[in-house]
């Protein structure tokens, strides 16, 4: 989950949003982690409908702002990842990569 822009003075959410979001700056939809299992536990549906009914009037960015209200309101059941998880989990997959890699390159040679 990245946030919608590095400095918050210079973030849409704190200046113009007329409704609650999430962290100090928002959050952007483009690139996200989902644990799917999570949300389908959390009622996930609900709280995106819940948002949308109550809001619907005041949002301007549709999926993203949906996502920053429910965010808001339950900042620790957010089902998604932030950056530092999501690196960490890139770089777990390269290391693998590299040692398949290096497998069969001595399989190969051998």
């Amino acid at each position: 989950m990245a946030p919608e822009h590095e400095e918050a003075a210079l973030s849409w959410y704190p200046r113009f949003a007329r409704h609650p979001f999430f962290g100090k700056t928002g959050v952007n939809s483009g690139v996200m982690l989902m644990n799917l299992t999570r949300m389908r536990a959390s009622d996930w549906t609900e709280k995106i409908l819940e948002a949308y009914h109550k809001y619907k009037l005041s949002i301007t960015w549709g999926d993203q702002d949906l996502l920053n209200v429910v965010f808001h309101d339950n900042p620790g059941n957010s089902c998604l990842y932030f950056w530092s998880h999501l690196i960490i989990i890139i770089i777990i997959i390269i290391i693998i990569i590299i040692i398949i890699t290096t497998i069969t390159i001595i399989n190969v040679n051998n």
